[in-house]
């Protein structure tokens, strides 16, 4: 768990880079982190390499379209991730339709 750390873009970056190399992660919460829509977007390229995690929370990170267009993506190429708590972000209800087919 490491939500509320304000870890910004530059955590995520590390988080990311863990990510791509750390199979027995299940549960990912990032809740809180001013990620932004790069660090957003590094965590889904991140997730498209790490098959396992089956939870994520990016609640309240300031993610928007182009983040939230890297999840449309993840959830499309990742069929173990069952559960994404995207809500309090800047994501355009285009995309959240789309993230929630």
């Amino acid at each position: 768990d490491l939500s509320c750390n304000e870890i910004g873009p530059e955590g995520a970056e590390a988080v990311a880079a863990a990510l791509r190399v750390s199979p027995n992660v299940k549960t990912l919460d990032l809740y809180r982190n001013k990620l932004g829509d790069a660090g957003g977007k590094m965590i889904a390229d991140a997730l498209e390499i790490n098959q396992n995690i089956e939870s994520v929370n990016l609640a309240y990170n300031n993610i928007e379209w182009r983040g939230g267009m890297a999840f449309v993506t993840v959830l499309r190429l990742n069929p173990k991730i069952i559960s994404l708590e995207l809500g309090g972000n800047d994501i355009p209800l285009q995309v959240m339709k789309e993230i929630k087919r």
